[in-house]
């Protein structure tokens, strides 16, 4: 799974190399703020059914790419761009990480996500 500063998310099977890269449009007709998202980090669950994104526009998202839709969309989660995405324990995708160019690492709950307040 990959990203290029843009909306997209790709796959790709490196299993076997059969398939070509799928595309997914990671903001699925949902305004990211300014219009446009840009997604600067982001990270696959252990099980492959979600893509947790961050972006350029200090969104936090997460894609179900079984359900192919969009569960979470949180803005303003930092000040500045979000660079870097991980979950706590990626057999569980619960608790999250994200950084930014703000300088700071926040810890999430994604249950109170929408919230907008840090786990810790």
């Amino acid at each position: 799974v990959y990203s290029s500063i843009d909306r997209y998310v790709r796959l790709v099977d490196l299993d076997t190399m059969r398939r070509k890269q799928e595309i997914i449009d990671i903001s699925a007709g949902r305004s990211f703020g300014n219009g446009r998202i840009a997604i600067m980090s982001l990270k696959l669950t252990d099980d492959g059914k979600e893509v947790l994104v961050g972006t350029k526009g200090a969104h936090l998202a997460v894609y179900d790419l079984v359900a192919n839709r969009l569960v979470t969309n949180v803005g303003g989660c930092h000040n500045d761009e979000i660079n870097s995405v991980c979950f706590a324990n990626r057999q569980h995708s619960n608790i999250i990480f994200s950084g930014s160019d703000d300088g700071l690492v926040k810890l999430w709950d994604r249950r109170a996500l929408s919230s907008n307040r840090p786990a810790g």
